[in-house]
């Protein structure tokens, strides 16, 4: 209902223990550094579905796309004799398992934790939300976003994991209009965007998404049309013919990429 949540950002893999030491993160995308000793590097956001910011020696994207039950890793912090932090927590996992219509009209979040003090402790990376339903419908949010860097020299973490299962012969597009889906990395400096697994292309041009877009096992993907709106939109590796018959519109800072053959206006 509105006003409703599940929220279990900061629940993933993290660092309760204060150090002046710099030293890696936790979990599989913790974020890492070949180089050690206090004022050597800044510190890194983790990964999960997409890359953190920043590592020399970067952790990869873990985890699965279209069943994402991992939860985000922790930053690398830098030691420092006065602001001493710790790193700072992936976003936790979250698992909805429906017959019918799952109706989320308040908000699903399982966001990565920002980075500290003066930007002393590592972002976290966000973490795994999959959703299995006869249909989705709302007008709230579902979000694996990475924690963002507090300072600009810094590094921001990556997004994490969506996965939404639905039955396409139950699933209509009005139904889902006015959600919206993100797998964000942080804001400022070098996170990628995380993943948003959907069944099939009904919610595309509709709801609000934001991260590397995977249709099911498809290797062609055609929509009437698409809106992107302050959001970050890549069709996944595997789409090889992106087709849209209608608009494109991209506004306010939006940003659309893809790795397939793109026909626009067929």
């Amino acid at each position: 209902e509105g006003g409703g949540s599940i929220d279990v950002n900061g629940r993933g893999y993290g660092d309760t223990v204060s150090s002046s030491a710099a030293r890696d993160g936790y979990g599989p995308g913790a974020a890492k550094s070949s180089l050690s000793g206090e004022g050597t590097v800044y510190t890194l956001g983790a990964s999960h579905g997409g890359i953190g910011g920043g590592s020399t020696s970067m952790a990869l994207p873990y985890g699965s796309v279209s069943d994402p039950t991992t939860p985000g890793s922790s930053g690398r912090p830098i030691g420092h004799a006065s602001y001493s932090d710790c790193c700072r927590a992936g976003g936790g996992a979250v698992r909805i398992e429906a017959t019918g219509t799952v109706t989320v009209d308040g908000t699903i979040t399982a966001n990565g934790v920002n980075g500290g003090k003066y930007g002393y402790a590592g972002a976290g990376s966000g973490g795994g939300i999959y959703i299995s339903c006869g249909r989705v419908a709302g007008s709230g949010v579902i979000c694996a976003n990475g924690g963002s860097s507090s300072y600009g020299a810094l590094y921001s973490a990556g997004g994490g994991r969506v996965a939404i299962h639905y039955d396409p012969a139950q699933q209509t597009a009005d139904a889902a209009a006015l959600l919206t889906v993100r797998a964000d990395p942080g804001t400022y400096n070098g996170g990628f965007p995380g993943s948003v697994w959907l069944s099939d292309t009904k919610l595309i041009g509709r709801a609000l998404l934001s991260g590397e877009i995977f249709v099911g096992e498809q290797r062609s993907v055609e929509i009437d049309a698409l809106t992107v709106s302050n959001a970050f939109v890549r069709f996944g590796g595997q789409i090889t013919n992106l087709v849209i018959r209608g608009d494109l519109k991209l506004m306010g800072g939006a940003n659309a990429t893809t790795a397939s053959r793109f026909i626009f206006g067929a």
